[in-house]
C-alpha cells in the first residue's frame, strides 16, 4: 500500500482546522498547526506534501508564513493553498505573489476543497517523479551528484534546525583503474553497478540516501542516526561487498574492496557543510593511504575544530574488513 500523502493545515481557528481535517482525513495524513510559528515548525519537521494556510492569523499572517517557507530549502517546493475570508482580487494577487499555488475563499465547499487538494497533490506527485528521474545516475541506477548536493543541503539544514545527527559516508572502490585496465571497461561498468546497487539497498533500508559522487566514488547521507549506528551501516556495506567476491587479480586482497571515510556530527552555526564533506573525504583518503579495504570514522560531537586541523583528530576508529 502506498504511503498516504501528508496535508498540513495552518489556521488559528480550531473550528476551521477541525472542519478541514474532517473533510480530508479519510484520504490523507493530517497535520494540524494553530499559528504561523507552529505551522512553520511543523512544515520543517514533517515536510508535508501540501499546506493549507489561513491568510489572516494572529502573530505571523499567512503571507509572512508563505514567504518564510518558500525561502527555505526544506519547504520551498511544497505547494501552498491559501484559505481565507478575504475575497478581493488584490488579496489573491498578493497571495499568489508570495508563492501560493491556489486560493480558496471562506465559507468553503467540501467538494471544492477535496478537488483542489487532490489536483495539486497529483501534480506534485508527477513533478516529484520527473525530479527523481533527473536525479538518477544513468549507469548505476542510484542517485547522481546533483541529487547528492541537493539532499545534503536539505538534510544539513534540517539537522541544524532540529539539532539532530547528520552523517556522511564516502566510499571509493580500491584500485579501480587497475580493475578497468585488467578486465576492460564493460566489466568495470558491471562492477560499478553491483557495488552501487548493494550500497543503495543498504542505505535505502536505513532511510538514507546513496549517490554516485563521481567515477568510482559513492557518497551516502544519513539523518538522525547515532555515530554507532552509522559505523554499523558502514560495516554492513563492507560485509556485503566482501560477500559479492568480485575477482580483482591486481589487488592485494584478490577481490574488489572499498575504502571509506565516515563522519557524524550534530551541526551548529560554527561549522559549514562543505567543511564537513571535505573532512570526511580526508578520512577516506587516509584509509586509502594506510592500506585500503578499511575505513576511518570520526564522531565530532563538540569537537568541531578538528575539521580545520586534521592533526587534532582524537575521536577516530579504524575498521578493517
Amino acid at each position: 500500500m502506498a504511503e498516504r500523502q501528508k496535508v498540513l493545515i495552518i489556521d488559528d481557528s480550531p473550528l476551521t482546522v477541525r472542519l478541514l481535517a474532517d473533510i480530508l482525513q479519510n484520504d490523507y495524513e493530517i497535520i494540524k498547526a494553530y499559528s504561523g510559528t507552529e505551522g512553520i515548525e511543523a512544515a520543517w519537521r514533517h515536510e508535508p506534501d501540501i499546506i493549507i494556510l489561513d491568510v489572516v492569523m494572529r502573530g505571523l499572517d499567512g503571507y509572512e508564513v508563505c514567504k518564510i517557507l518558500k525561502s527555505n530549502d526544506i519547504t520551498k517546493n511544497i505547494p501552498i493553498i491559501f484559505i481565507t475570508s478575504l475575497g478581493d482580487s488584490e488579496d489573491e494577487r498578493k497571495g499568489l505573489e508570495a508563492g501560493a499555488i491556489d486560493y480558496i475563499t471562506k465559507p468553503f465547499s467540501e467538494p471544492i476543497v477535496k478537488i483542489r487538494v487532490k489536483n495539486h497533490l497529483e501534480l506534485k506527485r508527477h513533478r516529484d517523479f520527473l525530479s527523481q528521474l533527473s536525479a538518477i545516475d544513468g549507469l548505476t541506477g542510484i542517485y547522481n551528484r546533483r541529487c547528492f548536493d541537493n539532499e545534503a543541503k536539505k538534510l544539513w539544514d534540517r539537522a541544524v534546525l532540529n539539532q539532530e545527527p547528520f552523517s556522511l559516508l564516502m566510499f571509493d572502490i580500491d584500485h579501480f583503474k587497475k580493475y578497468n585496465d585488467t578486465y576492460g571497461h564493460v566489466m568495470g561498468d558491471e562492477c560499478l553497478k553491483k557495488v552501487a546497487i548493494n550500497i543503495g539497498e543498504i542505505l535505502s533500508a536505513e532511510h538514507g540516501v546513496a549517490a554516485r559522487y563521481g567515477g568510482e566514488e559513492f557518497s551516502c547521507l544519513l539523518y538522525g542516526k547515532s555515530f554507532d549506528e552509522t559505523v554499523n551501516i558502514a560495516k554492513k556495506v563492507f560485509a556485503q561487498i566482501k560477500e559479492l567476491n568480485i575477482p580483482h587479480s591486481k589487488s592485494v586482497y584478490k577481490t574488489v574492496t572499498l575504502s571509506c571515510g565516515v563522519g557524524s556530527v550534530v551541526p551548529g552555526k560554527d561549522i559549514i557543510l562543505e567543511g564537513f564533506i571535505h573532512f570526511v573525504d580526508s578520512l577516506l583518503y587516509k584509509a586509502k593511504n594506510e592500506g585500503r579495504n578499511r575505513f576511518f570514522a570520526a564522531d565530532l560531537k563538540d569537537n568541531h575544530e578538528i575539521i580545520n586541523d586534521f592533526s587534532k583528530i582524537g575521536l577516530v576508529k579504524i575498521y578493517e574488513s
